[in-house]
């Protein structure tokens, strides 16, 4: 599969984004092992949580029925992980990660992750330094990539920090996408956070 990097401006749903892919893909069991990968753990976790949300609102429980904590064949799972960094919705395993955390090795029982979501990851006080973007490079080559499944995926997504950034590099080796937060032909009527940010 073919790994994507994608680059959205700042104030823009990416999380949200994440987090409506990871639930379409536990309703339907597309995947098995699903790290989630923030700046820290606890971003991680509330992402997780948001999730979590998805299948506990009524509307959901009604289309799909209860599928936090179960297996893909309806059946408790057999041991429920901590409620804040790992769960199973419908069989598939969701797992908080902080992105200092080492996964190489990561698995849940006979699967490594099968995708992996990383989402902004880069620190604002970290991106002027060479030292700390080559870091950046070096967790994602040694510690994150090594981890995935034979035939896993990764998505990455975030704001361009620096023109040297992880993020800007894989967007740029992997034909990722950017998008920016005005249309180029008339920017001034098309922001998408006029309030926030001018052209």
């Amino acid at each position: 599969k073919i790994n994507e990097y994608t680059a959205f401006p700042r104030g823009f749903a990416k999380t949200t984004i994440n987090q409506l892919c990871i639930g379409f893909e536990c309703a339907n069991h597309t995947q098995e092992f699903i790290p989630i990968i923030e700046k820290n753990f606890t971003e991680a976790s509330e992402v997780m949580d948001g999730i979590r949300d998805i299948f506990t609102r009524q509307l959901t429980i009604q289309v799909y029925g209860k599928m936090i904590g179960r297996t893909i064949d309806g059946k408790e799972a057999e041991r429920q992980p901590d409620a804040r960094g790992d769960v199973f919705i419908n069989g598939v395993r969701l797992r908080a990660i902080g992105f200092n955390k080492t996964i190489r090795g990561l698995k849940s029982k006979a699967w490594r992750p099968t995708k992996i979501y990383v989402d902004d990851v880069e620190e604002d006080e970290h991106i002027g330094n060479p030292d700390q973007r080559k870091k950046y490079l070096q967790n994602y080559l040694k510690g994150i990539l090594p981890a995935l499944d034979r035939d896993g995926s990764i998505k990455v997504r975030g704001t361009i920090l620096h023109y040297d950034s992880l993020l800007f590099n894989l967007v740029d080796q992997h034909d990722g996408r950017i998008y920016k937060a005005f249309d180029k032909f008339d920017p001034t009527k098309t922001l998408l956070w006029g309030s926030y940010w001018d052209y």
